[in-house]
């Protein structure tokens, strides 16, 4: 198809929307450009890695950057904590998601349960693009995926959680929801 560059540049003007939107569902607002142009940079060095189908590539160097960015974020968090310990720093809610209940079962869901219902339900991959993105065989996440949307499942059943979920006391540390 042409040089690598070539090829990178096809791949940047055809995924950066949706690399955007990868991460404007998983980071704030104000750090979305950074993390994408970030991730877009990996990709520049690493342009003779990529693939025929960039999209769940690409995704992935977004997540390894999150999670990067995340780990950044809690250290501040706890920083801020250490400094200011009558503060509070509150979990952003979920853009996109107005369900009160809905919100509250997923932030239960242990991180790797909510990235591959993302990936699927958000992201619109296949099983296999989803393991591609999180590093493991297509058969992994194919039962990520079963045993995530079971315990989504019996989170939604519990009709008081979210009463009980707000009375929780709010921890230093920020916590990032869907």
């Amino acid at each position: 198809m042409g040089t690598d560059e070539e090829r990178f540049h096809v791949a940047y003007d055809t995924c950066y929307a949706p690399v955007f939107r990868y991460a404007a569902r998983r980071v704030a607002a104000d750090a979305v450009e950074d993390i994408v142009a970030e991730a877009f940079v990996v990709a520049w060095r690493r342009r003779r890695d990529l693939p025929e189908t960039p999209l769940p590539w690409l995704y992935a160097i977004a997540r390894r950057t999150i999670a990067n960015h995340e780990r950044g974020r809690r250290r501040g968090s706890r920083l801020l904590a250490a400094l200011l310990p009558a503060g509070r720093v509150h979990a952003q809610e979920a853009p996109g998601i107005a369900n009160v209940h809905l919100r509250w079962a997923i932030g239960q869901l242990p991180e790797r349960d909510r990235e591959v219902l993302r990936l699927v339900a958000w992201e619109g991959l296949s099983v296999s693009e989803t393991a591609a993105v999180m590093g493991c065989t297509a058969a992994t996440a194919s039962v990520r995926l079963h045993r995530a949307r079971g315990r989504l499942r019996r989170l939604l059943d519990e009709p008081e959680a979210p009463a009980r979920g707000a009375q929780r006391p709010q921890s230093h540390e920020a916590t990032s929801e869907v």
